[in-house]
């Protein structure tokens, strides 16, 4: 709520300056100020709870820093287009607008990057994303990580079984940009690497594996992957996926 209110105050406050345009709803502006009161505190302690939130370090730091000073910048512009309209700098006001709703726009992808992966806006879009890639040289799929111990068929079913499971629905949040805990699932070579806790995967022992344990933690309780509200790996995903113990 704290994130999203300010986003809410500026999408209304760009909304009411377009539409005053139009002499039908030129009284509109009288609520420029309101809205400014309720935004410039708003976006400050959005801001400042970000802040907090980074110090977990499960963060991708370059993307991380980049949203950061974004996000004061954006509340920086907020309290100015404050005093710009305290003075009644109408041309000023209507510049510094357009650069913060900007700024906002920027600061809210590389936000959404953070959360669900760089990839967000396209990758429940595969049919656009043919689209935009036809004529492309088509780029051959990356081999699976060497492992040891591991057979070509193993390799090969986690590539076709496993990887796209774990990529759909772990890798938003346990993902290069955003590896929460410090657990990333976006390689089998991460996975087997012992992270803070241990690794998340034991070649050959599913029953050891934390991976196949969180699945089998009850929805309710804490600790549960993916955790509850989230998509969900189906019974029979997490047979095919070979995960599960048996």
């Amino acid at each position: 709520m704290l994130v999203h209110l300010p986003i809410g105050f500026l999408v209304l406050l760009a909304c009411l300056e377009t539409l005053s345009h139009w002499p039908r709803f030129h009284k509109l502006t009288a609520a420029r100020g309101s809205v400014l009161a309720l935004t410039v505190p708003a976006i400050v302690l959005s801001a400042l709870c970000g802040w907090l939130l980074a110090r977990g370090g499960s963060y991708d730091g370059r993307l991380l820093e980049w949203h950061q000073w974004a996000g004061f910048g954006v509340a920086g512009a907020c309290l100015l287009l404050l005093v710009l309209h305290w003075l009644k700098r109408r041309t000023a006001y209507d510049a510094m607008l357009a650069v913060t709703l900007l700024g906002l726009l920027v600061t809210s992808h590389w936000g959404g990057s953070l959360t669900h992966g760089s990839d967000y806006l396209t990758r429940y879009l595969p049919a656009l994303e043919r689209q935009i890639g036809a004529g492309r040289p088509v780029v051959p799929p990356t081999a699976a990580p060497a492992v040891s111990g591991a057979s070509a068929v193993e390799k090969s079913a986690y590539v076709t079984l496993v990887q796209p499971l774990l990529t759909a629905k772990c890798v938003s949040c346990h993902g290069p940009d955003n590896a929460k805990g410090g657990l990333r699932l976006d390689s089998l070579e991460a996975m087997i690497k012992d992270p803070k806790f241990g690794p998340e995967l034991v070649p050959g022992n599913a029953a050891a594996s934390r991976l196949s344990m969180r699945l089998e933690v009850p929805l309710e309780e804490e600790g549960r992957m993916p955790p509850a509200g989230q998509a969900q790996l189906t019974p029979d995903e997490i047979a095919r996926s070979g995960i599960e113990a048996r």
